[in-house]
């Protein structure tokens, strides 16, 4: 085998294990990105949730008020 066939073998398998640790990496980073989207998204259910639980309660207390007034002037 020539220094040149020697060399071009040496540089597949440093190119091969290069490409099996980028290969992880990109799976590690699309795992750790789906993770946290998952997060994420939980988040905006509960602030979702909080939100029109919130609204309802402001939109109640509204109305009550609004009866109250109503109450006071009849």
């Amino acid at each position: 085998m020539s220094a040149l066939e020697t060399v071009s073998k040496n540089l597949d398998v440093k190119v091969m294990q290069l490409l099996g640790k980028i290969e992880a990496s990109s799976s590690e980073q699309i795992s750790n990105l789906k993770m946290v989207q998952g997060d994420l998204r939980h988040e905006m259910n509960l602030l979702e949730f909080k939100f029109n639980s919130l609204s309802n309660n402001l939109y109640e207390e509204v109305e009550n008020h609004q009866k109250w007034t109503e109450s006071r002037f009849i």
